[in-house]
């Protein structure tokens, strides 16, 4: 229908682990002008993307595969590791979650996103990775979440890979940048940028990732 009528109601479900890979931005942003009338309700009506530090090694050992070889694969390591992974976590395998990202469906249709998120260490720590999911507000008081300890959904975390772990120390400071760009014609576009400061805001490790630089399962 080329003209269709007005309606009152939009309803999308194109989420994927990585909340915007199915294009719910530009969806709901044309469905949002073509579609709904003056003072309509769009679902979900908010998003918002938690990111956390993993701080147990059970997935980092995976990649220890590439040096048991006997063989220097490290070219593919390197590759492998500039990837995320579809896997799932529990709250005792991470810090405190901080929110990176937030998008009102009804106003914001830009479909690159950026954020940022820092966590001061009250302990000695070792960060393999980090974790990030997202939380979508239906309506007033009703979410859909799939953080590690929300209700199971057929959607899990996503695990972003470090090049090596960052052992930190009891005042250091780990953070993490993020950048995202997705497109029908483009498809997801992921990168990454995790740094180790020490006490007294030195910088001690520095490491960047980006999704083009590796391997696509």
């Amino acid at each position: 229908m080329v003209d269709p009528p007005k309606v009152d109601v939009v309803v999308s479900e194109t989420l994927g682990n990585y909340a915007f890979e199915e294009h719910i931005i530009e969806t709901l942003a044309d469905a949002r002008k073509r579609f709904l009338k003056p003072g309509g309700v769009m679902i979900p009506r908010r998003l918002e993307q938690f990111v956390a530090p993993v701080v147990s090694d059970r997935i980092h050992r995976e990649f220890a595969a590439w040096e048991e070889t006997g063989f220097d694969l490290s070219a593919a390591r390197t590759m492998s590791l500039n990837n995320i992974y579809v896997r799932t976590l529990v709250a005792k395998e991470l810090l405190d979650a901080k929110v990176w990202d937030a998008i009102d469906f009804g106003t914001d249709s830009r479909s690159s996103r950026k954020g940022e998120a820092s966590w001061k260490l009250k302990a000695a720590t070792t960060v393999y990775g980090f974790a990030t999911w997202w939380s979508a507000e239906l309506a007033p008081g009703i979410t859909l979440s799939t953080a590690p300890d929300a209700p199971r959904t057929h959607w899990e975390q996503l695990y972003f890979p470090l090049l090596e772990p960052l052992a930190a120390k009891a005042g250091d400071t780990v953070a993490i940048a993020l950048r995202s760009r997705t497109s029908a014609e483009a498809g997801t576009h992921l990168a990454w940028l995790a740094t180790h400061r020490d006490g007294k805001g030195r910088e001690a490790a520095r490491q960047s990732l980006n999704l083009d630089k590796g391997f696509l399962p």
